[in-house]
C-alpha cells in the first residue's frame, strides 16, 4: 500500500465506552501486546543470527566495498531480517486472534517491532522494551476502509452487521465494537476538523489516575483548522484577506518578509 504525500495532521477525541466495551477493549490491547512482543523477540532473534554471519559483519566495516548496500540487504533477507519477512511472521498469528485485530493492524503492529530493533541495529538505542501488562498500547490502521474505521461519529473495530431492512444502522458482531468519539458541542476546532477525510486512526489505552481510559487518533489529510475561542468562537489568528501590501527580501539562506 502507497504511502500517502498529502499533509496530516491529527485530532484526538475520547471515546464514550461502558464496561462492556471496556472488557473488550482491554482484550484487545492485552492481544495487541502480546502480538506486538512476539514480533519483537522474533526480530532480536534473526538480528543476532545476522551479526553472527562474517560476510555481513565485514560488510559494515567496509563503507567503500562494491555493491555493499544491495549485498548487506541479500544477507538480511536470507537471515529473515526484512519488515515484509516479519509481516509474514505475523500472519498465522493474527489468523488465531482475528476477531479481534485485523490483519492490517498486526502488520503494523510488526513494523513497529522491527522500527524499534532497527534503531538497536544502528546503535541508536541501546535495548528495547517488551510491553508489561500495565502498560499504555496503541492500535493502528493503515486505511480508513475496513477493521479499524472511523465513519464520522464512530469508531468502527471488527465485524458490522445490518440489523434488518427496515433498520440499515449497523451493529457490531461479537468481539467487535461501534464507539461514539467525544466531541463537545462547543469544541469548534474538533467539529471543523472531521469535515476532512480520515487517512486511518489509532486507538489508544492510558492509564489515568488509576483509571483506563481510551482514545482515538484520527489522522486527518490536509492542514488543521484555525483554533478558535471557546467563548466567543472566533478564530484566535484569522487570516487578514485585506488588499495590503508584502515585502520579501530573499537573501543566500534565508527570506525575510514584512506586512
Amino acid at each position: 500500500m502507497g504511502k500517502s504525500n498529502t499533509p496530516s495532521y491529527v485530532l484526538e477525541l475520547e471515546l464514550d465506552v461502558n464496561k462492556k466495551d471496556v472488557v473488550i477493549l482491554e482484550k484487545k490491547m492485552r492481544i495487541a501486546k502480546n502480538i506486538y512482543n512476539s514480533c519483537l523477540r522474533y526480530a532480536l532473534k534473526r538480528l543476532a543470527e545476522l551479526r553472527s554471519d562474517k560476510e555481513y559483519r565485514e560488510l559494515v566495516k567496509d563503507k567503500k566495498a562494491k555493491a555493499r548496500t544491495k549485498r548487506l540487504k541479500e544477507i538480511e533477507q536470507s537471515h529473515g531480517y526484512s519488515e515484509y519477512q516479519l509481516h509474514d511472521f505475523v500472519k498465522p498469528i493474527q489468523a488465531k486472534y482475528k476477531k479481534n485485530i485485523g490483519s492490517f493492524e498486526a502488520q503494523k503492529l510488526a513494523s513497529r517491532a522491527f522500527n524499534a530493533v532497527e534503531k538497536l541495529k544502528f546503535r541508536q538505542a541501546q535495548h528495547v522494551h517488551f510491553k508489561r501488562p500495565e502498560d499504555d498500547m496503541s492500535v493502528e490502521n493503515k486505511s480508513n476502509g475496513t477493521g479499524l474505521r472511523f465513519d464520522g461519529e464512530f469508531l468502527l473495530w471488527g465485524e458490522q452487521t445490518r440489523v434488518s431492512k427496515k433498520n440499515p444502522v449497523s451493529q457490531p458482531t461479537k468481539g467487535a465494537l461501534k464507539l461514539r468519539g467525544f466531541v463537545k458541542p462547543n469544541d469548534l476546532y474538533a467539529q471543523e476538523s472531521l469535515s476532512d477525510r480520515t487517512k486511518y486512526c489509532r486507538v489508544i489505552m492510558r492509564e489515568i489516575r488509576g483509571t483506563k481510559r481510551f482514545f482515538v487518533q484520527l489522522v486527518q489529510e490536509g492542514f488543521p483548522p484555525v483554533k478558535r475561542d471557546k467563548d466567543t468562537g472566533l478564530k484566535k489568528h484569522p487570516v487578514d484577506k485585506s488588499d495590503k501590501r508584502v515585502g520579501i527580501d530573499i537573501g543566500p539562506s534565508t527570506i525575510a518578509t514584512v506586512g
